[in-house]
């Protein structure tokens, strides 16, 4: 097999839609451009560039990447598996009931910047 070195926005969609139904169609393809609709996702109005809900976005879309991962990785042999989005580390619950998450996410890239690709494990 070949190594796995990227997803595509289907396996993402995919995964976004296994997390939640209402994250169907998050993402799309609009007049030839992949379309993500950040408010499917984050259930929050976001109207201006000034509205908040970056680092919930980018939480649930890195958690669809990791599971997207776990899937593409389910057939390939040890070496041709996408390594690019580690398990999430979570921390003790605080007294307040909140844990803090660590997302790790590993590149493999050219000097100049062009072509980025996950690295295999």
């Amino acid at each position: 097999m070949a190594a796995i070195t990227d997803l595509t926005w289907q396996q993402i969609q995919t995964e976004l839609t296994a997390m939640n139904a209402n994250y169907a169609g998050a993402i799309s393809v609009v007049s030839g451009q992949v379309v993500i609709d950040v408010e499917t996702i984050t259930g929050e109005l976001s109207n201006a560039m000034t509205a908040e809900g970056v680092v919930e976005f980018i939480y649930k879309f890195r958690d669809a990447a990791g599971r997207a991962q776990l899937t593409v990785n389910t057939n390939q042999d040890a070496g041709e598996q996408l390594d690019a989005f580690p398990a999430f580390s979570y921390s003790a619950p605080t007294s307040e009931g909140m844990v803090n998450v660590t997302q790790v996410s590993a590149f493999t890239i050219p000097l100049n910047t062009d072509v980025i690709k996950g690295p295999n494990a």
